[in-house]
């Protein structure tokens, strides 16, 4: 079964920028790593960034902007396409 996911690398890069300007730098740099790694496979891919979004949030707890925390969960539909159980809180 083939699953069709959207490109959403370049939005999640910017996403990343505008956390570090608002401060949030330290929080975002693993996912940062993450992003910006090379992959054998996109579900590896998928299932890394997938679980870097989980971290985040659980770094920012409570101080997500609320525009950029829906940008954040777009992603990780995205993510569960392939991997279902993962989620955002």
């Amino acid at each position: 079964m083939n699953t069709r996911v959207e490109d959403f690398l370049p939005a999640l890069r910017a996403s990343l920028e505008k956390l570090k300007r608002l401060g949030f730098a330290e929080e975002t740099a693993e996912l940062e790593r993450i992003v910006n790694s090379a992959w054998s496979s996109s579900s590896e891919m998928l299932g890394e960034i997938g679980l870097g979004l989980l971290r985040l949030e659980s770094r920012i707890g409570s101080q997500w902007p609320d525009t950029i925390r829906e940008e954040f969960a777009k992603y990780m539909r995205e993510v569960r396409k392939v991997w279902p159980t993962i989620s955002l809180r």
